[in-house]
């Protein structure tokens, strides 16, 4: 919508209200997703931008020969202990209510990660998906 000309960025709306806006307060993956990355300006307020958590059965874990104190970091390892757990006897290693947008969207803003080309598709609407990288 930005490169449409749809909306006006929040920044320059605070600006021209007078309004004394602090861009440094939010957190910096968070705002960078928002941000236009020509200017580094907050593109919109920042919203509803959700942290996931993960919980597992640490004794589930252990009977599938896996650290319960050591839970998986990346999609890789989640699919290979998911694997070991339906190996010990579980009917389903992983599951999720999740939208897919949180899967992906949200783990790349949450760890800087892109997850399209042209700079996410900011720097242009011929962007591409390019998700499938060892980081995620």
């Amino acid at each position: 919508m930005m490169a449409s000309k749809a909306i006006k960025p929040v920044y320059d709306v605070f600006k021209e209200a007078g309004i004394q806006f602090d861009e440094s307060q939010f957190v910096p993956t968070v705002s960078g997703y928002y941000s236009d990355s020509k200017t580094g300006h907050l593109l919109s307020q920042p919203f509803n931008s959700s942290t996931p958590v993960l919980y597992y059965n640490k004794d589930a874990f252990k009977k599938a020969g896996l650290d319960p104190e050591q839970p998986p970091k990346t999609w890789q390892d989640l699919a290979d202990y998911a694997a070991k757990l339906k190996a010990s006897g579980m009917k389903c290693g992983y599951a999720s209510g999740w939208q897919g947008w949180i899967q992906l969207e949200n783990f790349s803003a949450w760890n800087g990660l892109p997850f399209a080309s042209k700079n996410n598709g900011f720097d242009g609407t011929d962007a591409v998906l390019e998700f499938n990288k060892p980081e995620q």
